[in-house]
């Protein structure tokens, strides 16, 4: 799989995020089983230090990823981070952005299963329309076992694929995987403030 360009990401142990050194030894684990770097994570339960969210970021940073994808609701769909654009954490001790790129998670089967299946769809569908909007990333996170569309799972391959179905058929969606984001993002933000700085000199120069 990761030959044909799939990408693997790191999904850390409930309590990994107290402490470094454990996320290191996930990262170096599963790195060595597939032979290649891993540079990004979603934490199990979205388990990030909730009051002091930019020490986990901090742990991440220093474990040499360069991107997270855990902030988000535990109980519902949308923006805990009040935007689905992709950005640097503020550390909140250090008084300066984090070296890692946010990917905030915005939909998952669970935000909208509990419902029927057409109120699933329609919920759903209210997430991607408010992204579109706004240019931003929309984040899916489907559990594997949902395929079986059986059972407890009802209907759960029958929304994403209703919810999906729409979105491959639009011209201005990019399906990429987390790191072809985060790419794009970092030299697009890398540029601008180039430009920026250029006009600053301009600016001082000409005073």
């Amino acid at each position: 799989m990761r030959t044909r360009g799939w990408e693997f990401g790191l999904h850390p142990a409930i309590n990994a995020q107290k402490d470094v050194e454990e996320i290191i030894l996930e990262k170096h684990a599963l790195e060595e089983r597939l032979g290649a770097p891993v540079m990004g994570l979603r934490h199990h339960y979205l388990a990030i230090d909730n009051l002091n969210p930019s020490q986990t970021f901090r742990k991440h940073a220093e474990a040499g990823f360069l991107y997270d994808t855990s902030l988000g609701w535990h109980d519902k769909a949308g923006f805990r981070a009040a935007t689905s654009i992709p950005f640097r954490p503020y550390d909140s001790v250090l008084k300066t952005a984090i070296d890692l790129t946010e990917i905030s998670l915005n939909l998952m089967d669970t935000y909208v299963m509990d419902e029927e299946h057409s109120k699933a769809v329609y919920m759903a569908n209210a997430i991607v329309s408010t992204i579109k909007d706004t240019g931003g990333a929309i984040t899916f996170n489907w559990h594997t076992e949902t395929f079986c569309n059986q059972h407890i799972f009802l209907n759960y391959r029958t929304v994403v694929q209703s919810v999906l179905g729409e979105i491959f058929v639009d011209p201005g969606a990019w399906f990429a995987t987390p790191l072809e984001i985060v790419k794009w993002w970092n030299l697009r933000r890398d540029i601008l403030q180039d430009v920026k700085r250029e006009k600053v000199g301009q600016y001082d120069m000409g005073r």
